[in-house]
């Protein structure tokens, strides 16, 4: 029998329920001051997850994921995170990090979540459980670039 937590576990721990709604305007204000795209897929998840920060142990490690846009911004390389748009074809928006903040969380307009850092990219899911699920886990392989 496994201890480990998972995605609903580590979520609630962080203070996130179902009906869970902020006010995500500062987070849609900072994106679109940087140029990043908006959309509705993007503004549900932060008004339901933003300001969270997940604590949970991988690898024997403490470790935690947080979601802040503003503060995501101030740490992602826009070249970076325009590159990785490039590679998928799809708009992305950093929303937060994790892995001892190394890894760059994206969600992408089609609803996807991405992780990246430098030349490195991953996708972790398609929903906000899959993508704690991933990172607790591990993180993926690196996505080909076919």
């Amino acid at each position: 029998m496994s201890s480990r937590r998972g995605a609903s576990e580590i979520l609630e721990s962080a203070g996130w329920h179902p009906d869970r709604r902020v006010d995500a305007s500062p987070q849609v204000e900072s994106l679109h001051r940087e140029g990043y795209a908006v959309w509705t897929g993007l503004i549900r998840f932060l008004e339901e997850f933003s300001g969270l920060v997940l604590s949970f142990i991988r690898n024997g490690r403490p470790d935690i994921a947080w979601v802040d846009c503003a503060r995501a911004l101030q740490l992602a390389d826009e070249a970076t995170v325009r590159d990785y748009e490039t590679r998928l074809k799809v708009p992305l928006a950093p929303i937060g990090y994790a892995n001892h903040d190394h890894l760059l969380i994206l969600m992408s307009e089609d609803g996807r979540f991405f992780g990246g850092y430098d030349d490195f990219l991953t996708e972790l899911g398609g929903s906000p459980s899959e993508m704690v699920d991933a990172i607790i886990d591990g993180i993926p392989e690196a996505l080909s670039d076919e």
